[in-house]
């Protein structure tokens, strides 16, 4: 069950935030080769005044500082070259949603390890 984490400032009005999480979901399971329906998407507002990056808090999303923010946690035990493929795959959908270059957009993957995850009423994997 991979899941994506998205945090960001306030978009405009033309951004559809269900629409983001539904394709970036299909990025992630594209780059995995899994089923998208496993895959869990949350988006997380940063209130404005909530992110600053060099002194400046914008109200909104800027188009060339402030990244987005998206963290992936899956299952430890991929290749590098799939977390590499769903790592670029997620933050070229996220930055093409928002409108963004691709430059101005953080992916961050997290290996979930064996035996630190409960879910499904039991620990997995330990």
């Amino acid at each position: 069950m991979p899941i994506i984490e998205i945090t960001a400032l306030p978009q405009p009005a033309s951004v559809d935030v269900p629409t983001v999480l539904e394709r970036v979901t299909l990025a992630l399971a594209a780059g995995m080769d899994c089923d998208p329906d496993v895959v869990w998407a949350v988006w997380r507002g940063v209130e404005p005044g909530g992110y600053v990056v060099r002194g400046h808090a914008p109200a909104t999303q800027p188009q060339d500082s402030h990244d987005p923010i998206a963290r992936i946690m899956a299952y430890e035990g991929r290749s590098p070259e799939v977390i590499s493929r769903t790592v670029e795959g997620v933050g070229r959908t996220l930055a093409g949603c928002l409108g963004l270059d691709a430059a101005n957009v953080f992916v961050h993957y997290e290996e979930m390890k064996a035996g630190r995850v409960f879910t499904g009423g039991t620990v997995r994997g330990g």
